[in-house]
């Protein structure tokens, strides 16, 4: 182009805007120290033959900006540092007269989080884990990484530092000023939202690290080096517990971890969700109840506790007095627990779940909880709920009350429809049939039921027909045990007048012969949104058959010992539904399943993660599962097929 026609390009677009302040304002203070990392600062001054003898002091005045050279980044990451400037002071870091897309940089904010944003050769020699940049669409060389370094095994050198005093105190000294300090350390580096996680991966290498220090024990092992060894590895359980920690489950971890957990319970008073399972199982000791108190005194945002066994009103008075959030409470099988703690549990006025099954509470104590906690959804199972609606209808408290969950059994027709009156909001039901009732339509008066779980009746005799028509468009789960008068139209009538059923369980029915189908009843698919099967019942195979033909979108199978499904069944099954959806399925027993029909399932539901108790296959022998399981681990499939034998 030797005469361009620059009267053609068009200027490029710009933007130009303006602000009139007042010089006496210092506004602008703030959006100058809101830009952390500005480090230039340009003045104009128009008009002006002199300048200000103010601003030439301001300018030439030291500050706190400092220029460091040959500085590592392992500085960055020191405990010294991270305490003494970190913690301790207002520190702004970012690397000069460096380019964010090409060179090495790295910049600190005002919160204490460290940047890296390297080439790819940098990134790989530190072996950190983070992201592709965003310029890294330029050269395919750019990683960002914001991580603190990964936590290593310092059980050996404290061990190390340990053999040189002989002391016990001064050793139990030395040990817990080490424990304080990693403490310290990894409470200051670990961002606050990561903490959970940081914490799980902590307690699983303790584990681990558990596992790995026993198996080093052999008879000639000197004893009291291995002793000081595993004292100084379970203590590492500390290094985490400190009031950041959220939530923890003690029956994760095993019982030489716990006795450090129950010990430590002081330190975490940041909890909200705690769950200490069984506990000692009954076998209360006073340090026990001295360190569950002292614990949850300080829990003031506790919201779940679980204390099953050794739960006692003492417990239950702390909580009352120092935990206002409370919302779910499980002191199941707490003999200990009584209606002197009613009082402290009215305290509770979150509290939505209370489970006081086996506790010595009495339905006297029950009806006062009902009538004080109007936040209360569900209190577990209480075969004696008979004598707690007596009690409320006797004392003139009909209601209505907020429970959502009831589970019970013995409720007689008149019980059974003050139930009714008094707790219409029951989405939930399990119940334990009773001879005399006879009509189970009294339930249809509950116009939020989802969930139903029927023992011991009979599906025509009882009316749960009847039950199921009225209701049955808003059931999404089912539960059928030990229930009489079940065929293939039992099941017709469930898919029709439970369009929405996304979880149904059989076991131990009393099938029918199957008479002729009805097919006229079909005025829509059967069991479309079924999700969840869980079938325990002899010898039905046809009816099994019948729900996995149309359950397009089942997830979860789960079929007993004696169900009869064979090779066959699986082929049938398939090829009309394919299971597309299906992520799990366990059949204990199959007199000819072969690994041709674990071939066929594997090829047709294609998001099958769990295929459990091949081991009861017939057609399968063991050197076949050894050579799949082999087969599994060289090709990396994410296909568990560990035996579990577990149920419903």
């Amino acid at each position: 182009m030797l005469c361009p026609e620059v009267f053609n390009f068009k200027a490029p677009e710009s933007h130009f805007s303006s602000q009139k302040r007042n010089p006496n304002e210092r506004n602008h203070l703030n959006t100058v120290n809101s830009l952390i990392y500005n480090h230039l600062v340009s003045v104009i001054l128009p008009d002006a033959s002199k300048v200000p003898e103010s601003l030439t002091q301001a300018l030439s005045n030291d500050c706190d900006y400092y220029k460091l050279k040959n500085v590592k980044i392992s500085d960055f990451v020191a405990r010294d540092f991270i305490v003494n400037f970190i913690n301790s002071g207002n520190l702004y870091v970012l690397s000069v007269n460096t380019r964010i897309d090409c060179d090495n940089c790295v910049a600190i904010t005002p919160e204490g989080q460290l940047i890296l944003s390297l080439s790819k050769s940098e990134y790989q020699s530190l072996g950190l884990e983070g992201q592709v940049s965003h310029f890294h669409h330029r050269t395919q060389e750019r990683y960002n990484d914001a991580e603190t370094p990964a936590l290593v095994s310092l059980s050996s050198p404290i061990v190390t530092k340990l053999q040189y005093y002989h002391d016990p105190q001064k050793i139990v000294s030395v040990l817990y000023s080490c424990l304080d300090c990693l403490n310290e350390l990894l409470a200051s580096s670990v961002p606050y939202y990561l903490y959970e996680k940081m914490a799980r991966e902590v307690l699983n290498a303790v584990k681990g690290l558990i596992e790995k220090t026993k198996k080093t024990y052999y008879p000639h092992t000197n004893m009291s080096a291995f002793l000081t060894e595993m004292n100084v590895v379970v203590s590492l359980t500390e290094v985490v517990l400190n009031p950041l920690l959220k939530q923890i489950d003690f029956t994760e971890w095993p019982k030489i971890m716990r006795y450090v957990l129950y010990k430590n319970l002081s330190k975490m008073t940041g909890l909200e969700v705690l769950n200490l399972g069984s506990s000692t199982g009954g076998w209360r000791t006073s340090d026990y109840d001295k360190y569950i108190v002292e614990g949850i005194s300080g829990m003031k945002h506790l919201r779940s506790l679980c204390l099953c066994f050794d739960c006692t009103d003492q417990v239950i008075q702390v909580v009352g007095d120092n935990c206002p959030f409370i919302q779910c409470l499980d002191v199941t099988s707490s003999r200990s627990v009584t209606d002197r703690s009613i009082p402290s549990l009215l305290k509770c006025n979150h509290l939505r779940e209370l489970q006081l099954h086996r506790t010595s509470v009495t339905p006297v104590g029950l009806a006062q909880i009902l009538r004080g906690l109007d936040k209360l959804q569900d209190i577990g199972r209480c075969d004696d709920f008979r004598g707690v609606i007596k009690m409320l209808h006797q004392s003139g408290a009909c209601g209505p009350f907020g429970l959502r969950k009831i589970h019970t059994r013995g409720l007689y027709p008149e019980i059974l429809r003050l139930l009714v009156d008094m707790f219409p909001k029951v989405e939930y039901i399990n119940l334990f049939h009773d001879e005399q009732v006879t009509d189970l339509t009294i339930l249809t008066s509950l116009d939020c039921l989802k969930e139903l779980k029927l023992l011991s009746c009979a599906f025509y005799g009882d009316y749960v027909k009847q039950l199921l028509e009225v209701r049955g468009c808003n059931i999404i789960s089912l539960h059928l045990e030990h229930v009489e008068e079940v065929d293939l139209n039992v099941l017709i009538d469930i898919s029709q007048f439970c369009p929405r059923l996304k979880s149904l369980v059989l076991y131990n029915c009393d099938f029918m012969d199957s008479s002729e189908i009805n097919t006229s009843r079909l005025k829509v698919q059967p069991f479309q949104n079924l999700e969840k099967l869980f079938w325990m019942v002899d010898c039905a195979r046809t009816h099994l058959e019948f729900i996995l033909l149309h359950a397009v979108n089942i997830r979860n199978i789960h079929l007993g010992s004696s169900t009869g499904i064979t090779h066959s069944s699986i082929v049938n099954i398939l090829t009309v539904n394919p299971m597309k959806h299906l992520e799990e399925l366990r059949i204990l027993y199959s007199s000819d399943m072969s690994m041709k029909t674990v071939e066929l399932l594997l090829a047709n539901c294609t998001n099958l993660r769990v295929l459990s108790e091949l081991e009861s296959w017939q057609g399968i022998s063991m050197e076949e599962l050894k050579n799949f399981k082999q087969h599994i681990y060289s090709n990396n499939f994410d296909l568990d097929i560990r035996p579990t034998l577990s149920y419903y």
